[in-house]
């Protein structure tokens, strides 16, 4: 039996959209789909949508009956829809900025000096090698052990990295003892998780599900009953809602690549280390690079200062908080 392909798609005709099963016609940010949920699932990214759902379980209907059940007052719901999208492979960092006029190149950094391009490329590489070495768990996870354990994982991750990366002992010139242990290193882990967590939920939908997800995806439903339950309108509440709401929200609007994230990565380390123990090459080499990439993006320094300032007040906050409850 033949498959008849659409020109347009190089896609089997008869290949259904992920999310409402309705007849694809192409690939949107990532997942097969109908032109319907594509438009719907950039909407909500570009216009950085927060939805709710109680049950968080609803059946996500085809077009035709969407017709219908507007005709009588109902609708699909948007969450269910939503959280189908980035189930499915839907990307929220391949939505395009509104009225984003210049695209960001994911290579314009080349054009910089040899040796600032060679580090960029090894800070890509760190930042790669930690991705690979994650495992997903995508449990939901409302406890203060969700923290607790997500947090000792990162720790793993980042010293075994540690300890075999040259570049990560520039940056990072000190022990790394026991997360159990009041030192300078644990500030800085909390720098690099929170960092990490706010890159993780902007990138995977937590801005539109109002959702909390740490690195290894784990995750918190801000907006659930069980959350509101274990942590009340407390401490840890405003917290995580900082690092969804305000912090999340304002890194995925800024639209940064991997290259940026990696400088980023870079600058919110090398700040989070004291003085007394900070390798001043490393901020020279910061200048340089976030000097030589503001000459070709004219908007890159004004978005960087602004979600580092964010980071470390996160940090400040998630601090204050997370360690005092230990």
């Amino acid at each position: 039996m033949s498959v008849c392909y659409s020109y347009r798609t190089n896609l089997p005709a008869e290949l259904t959209c992920c999310v409402c099963m309705e007849r694809a016609e192409g690939y949107h940010f990532g997942a097969v789909s109908c032109a319907a949920c594509g438009a719907f699932f950039r909407r909500s990214v570009s216009d950085q949508k927060t939805y709710s759902c109680a049950s968080r379980s609803c059946i996500v209907i085809n077009d035709k009956e969407k017709k219908e059940s507007k005709r009588s007052g109902g609708a699909s719901c948007r969450y269910c829809r939503f959280l189908k999208c980035v189930r499915n492979g839907m990307l929220p960092g391949d939505v395009r900025e509104k009225r984003h006029t210049s695209p960001q190149q994911p290579y314009i950094y080349r054009t910089l000096p040899e040796e600032i391009v060679r580090f960029i490329d090894e800070l890509v590489s760190i930042r790669r090698r930690m991705q690979i070495s994650r495992s997903r768990e995508c449990m939901l996870m409302n406890g203060i052990q969700a923290v607790i354990q997500s947090v000792s994982i990162e720790y793993e991750l980042l010293r075994g990295v540690w300890i075999d990366s040259p570049i990560l002992h520039r940056i990072l010139p000190i022990p790394m003892t026991p997360i159990s242990e009041p030192s300078i290193f644990r500030d800085i882990l909390a720098t690099y998780f929170v960092f990490e967590t706010c890159i993780t939920t902007s990138c995977h939908g937590g801005v539109q599900l109002d959702r909390l997800i740490y690195p290894n995806f784990t995750f918190i439903e801000l907006s659930s009953q069980d959350f509101c339950h274990v942590f009340g309108s407390g401490n840890m509440s405003r917290v995580c809602s900082f690092l969804v709401q305000n912090l999340a929200r304002s890194f995925q609007s800024i639209h940064f690549d991997e290259t940026y994230q990696a400088v980023l990565f870079f600058g919110v380390l090398i700040q989070s280390v004291p003085l007394i123990h900070r390798n001043p090459e490393n901020d020279i080499i910061y200048r340089r690079i976030t000097a030589g990439l503001h000459e070709v993006d004219k908007n890159f320094k004004q978005r960087l200062d602004k979600i580092v300032t964010l980071i470390h007040h996160g940090t400040q906050i998630f601090k204050q908080t997370f360690f005092l409850t230990q």
